[in-house]
Formats: structure tokens, C-alpha cells, sequence
């Protein structure tokens, strides 16, 4: 086989294997049902003294547990990083465009697009405060030959906010990650948010 049908070969099945990623990853339809734990749950404190849980939950090929842990650390800080920056924070802003540093350009273009639901850009001029509940992560991993390709991250996030319009607030769906020259990065999202 040529060096340019190898190359091409490999496009196709990291192609599919995205593809795969985002329309097989199990672990339950529900985001809030974490489904079993491939790997122990790790934690790290977000700004706002509540730590992000990370677990696992489908896990298609093998992942290496050192790898796991490490994979665990790489998409958290991404996941932590558009959390911190869409729904937490100081209020009252208006500001909210570190939000999706961690996407692709495609993913960043929508999410501007849908602000007010991947973000608190509808109200947060309207906010005093923000207080983080809960944080949790559930992983759907596809690994190809011992290596991480693609991740569904399964977030619920839960928060009150105090201001004009006291609410309880649930951010629950997935975020599907891929690997690239600058780290995990968001490429697709499916979300929801509303008050509970």
C-alpha cells in the first residue's frame, strides 16, 4: 500500500471512528445517570470551591489506566474551563467570550450563536451572583490501538443565581471531543438548560 493510501486510509477510519463516537457512546441517555464507572472517579477544585467529579463510563478499545487518568486530567481542564467561563464567574457581565476557548472554530461559531444556552449571556447583566451546586463528567471513550481518539463528555452542571429572577439552573447533554495540535478541543455539543 502507498504512503498517500496509508495517509488516506488512516483519514477514514479516524472519520469514522468520530462518527461512531458521537452517535454509539453508551452510558445512558440521561446525563445524569453517570452509568458504571470504568475507572475511579478523580476531582479537582474549580474556583468557586466545587470539584468537577470525572468518571468513566463507555470505554470502546483498550485504555491503558495510566492513560485513563491522564485523559480524565486533559478533557476536565477543557470541560472546567467553558463551565468557569459560560455560567460562573463574577456577575453582574455581560462578557462571556473566554467561554469557548476550548473549541474548535466551527463549535466556537455556534456556541456564539447559542449564547444563551451555552452560556448565562441572557442574563448575566441581570445577576448579582452565581453559586455552583454540582459538577460531574462522565466519559464515553473511543480508543484505537491504545490511544484515545474521540471522547463524549457527559456534563451536568447545577447552579443558583441571585439578582433579578432567583433560580435554580440545570446545564445537562454531552460535549464530543476530539484531539488535535493544541489538545482536546469541543467540536459538537448537544445541550440543554433550564430551571429546575
Amino acid at each position: 500500500m502507498s504512503q498517500r493510501a496509508r495517509r488516506t486510509a488512516s483519514t477514514a477510519v479516524a472519520a469514522v471512528a468520530v462518527a461512531l463516537l458521537v452517535t454509539a457512546c453508551s452510558g445512558g441517555d440521561d446525563p445524569s445517570d453517570p452509568g458504571t464507572p470504568a475507572a475511579a472517579s478523580s476531582a479537582s477544585e474549580a474556583p468557586d470551591a466545587v470539584a468537577t467529579t470525572v468518571s468513566f463510563g463507555a470505554v470502546e478499545g483498550k485504555l491503558p489506566r495510566s492513560r485513563r487518568d491522564e485523559l480524565a486530567a486533559e478533557v476536565q481542564e477543557v470541560v472546567d474551563e467553558w463551565i468557569d467561563g459560560a455560567y460562573l464567574g463574577d456577575y453582574p457581565r455581560s462578557d462571556f467570550s473566554a467561554a469557548w476557548a476550548g473549541f474548535t472554530p466551527g463549535a466556537r461559531t455556534k456556541a456564539e450563536r447559542d449564547a444563551g444556552l451555552m452560556s448565562n449571556s441572557d442574563v448575566g447583566a441581570q445577576l448579582d451572583a452565581v453559586e455552583p451546586e454540582r459538577r460531574s463528567v462522565t466519559l464515553d471513550v473511543l480508543s484505537v490501538r491504545q490511544r484515545p481518539v474521540g471522547v463524549t463528555a457527559h456534563v451536568v452542571l447545577r447552579f443558583t443565581t441571585t439578582g433579578s429572577g432567583d433560580q435554580d439552573v440545570r446545564v445537562a447533554g454531552r460535549l464530543y471531543l476530539t484531539p488535535g495540535k493544541q489538545g482536546w478541543q469541543v467540536f459538537g455539543y448537544d445541550m440543554t438548560k433550564g430551571a429546575v
